[in-house]
């Protein structure tokens, strides 16, 4: 998915130069401008894919990084000659090549000071606002008490089990890789549970970003299998596993999403921050 991105060719979009995650200058800033979103440092420490755009490669005054999937983040300060340059690279590139993997809208994060400004560029493209929840738990100690019974046990991912020609099999590799380099660096940096029932794989729950002591996870189960206990299950085991290795785990959810936000406080997890985000379709 992490595709070759041909540098925009007109004067304009000119001023925002991709620059590899590993040169990109001021990581300091950016953990602490978007610090309740894990994804700045999951791409810029190496652990999953993603694209970054500057202004100025030695001094960036702004940055965009886009993990190759449905997220963009935007910061640093949205001076005036840049409102074209950031319009174009949403609308001709990123939505562009979101289009063309099949992702049907972009999400985009700022810091609450360029919320606004963000909003200005976006408001031409279609884009709306969807307000989001981070919750956290730090400490196996928060974990909620819970049954699993036989049927829903999960099963840790391995590469067996990705080897194993399972029905759904691809979508979870779908999720891996929407996020991850390759399987390789998935499962030694993260890793996850799925419920396998009969050949078919019902439901998971993986780590999507990784910092040096933080994960972040994502939860899906098939929809003919939903309502049925698989997810909570996938989550308690996956997110057991990272505590007892000493990450702390994030949960992000639209604060619309009713199944997530029960499962995540039948957890334990604290919420910790509500925030709003603009969503465009591709």
């Amino acid at each position: 998915m992490q595709s070759k991105i041909e540098e925009p060719k007109s004067e304009e979009t000119a001023l925002l130069h991709n620059v590899e995650p590993e040169k990109l200058q001021g990581i300091e800033t950016i953990a602490e401008e978007l610090g309740q979103n894990l994804m700045s440092l999951s791409v810029t420490e190496l652990y999953t894919k993603g694209i970054v755009y500057v202004d100025n490669p030695e001094e960036p005054n702004i940055y965009v990084i886009w993990n190759c999937c449905d997220s963009i983040l935007v910061g640093g300060r949205i001076e005036d000659n840049l409102l074209i340059p950031l319009r174009d690279l949403f609308s001709k590139t990123l939505m562009t090549l979101a289009r063309g993997f099949g992702i049907p809208h972009l999400n985009f994060y700022s810091a609450p000071v360029m919320y606004e400004r963000l909003g200005n560029i976006l408001i031409g493209l279609g884009s709306r606002q969807v307000r989001r929840s981070l919750f956290q738990m730090r400490s196996s100690k928060d974990m909620k008490s819970g049954n699993c019974n036989n049927d829903n046990a999960p099963r840790r991912i391995t590469r067996e089990l990705l080897e194993m020609e399972l029905t759904n099999t691809k979508a979870l590799e779908g999720w891996i890789y929407s996020f991850w380099k390759d399987e390789e660096s998935f499962l030694r940096n993260s890793g996850g549970y799925a419920v396998v029932r009969k050949g078919t794989i019902l439901s998971w729950c993986i780590g999507v970003y990784r910092s040096a002591d933080r994960i972040e996870v994502g939860l899906e189960t098939v929809e003919e299998s939903r309502n049925q206990g698989f997810g909570m299950a996938v989550s308690r085991a996956c997110i057991n596993e990272f505590l007892s290795n000493g990450l702390t785990v994030d949960w992000h959810c639209d604060s619309a999403n009713s199944p997530s936000l029960s499962i995540a406080r039948k957890l334990g997890f604290k919420e910790i921050l509500e925030y709003s985000i603009y969503q465009i379709d591709t």
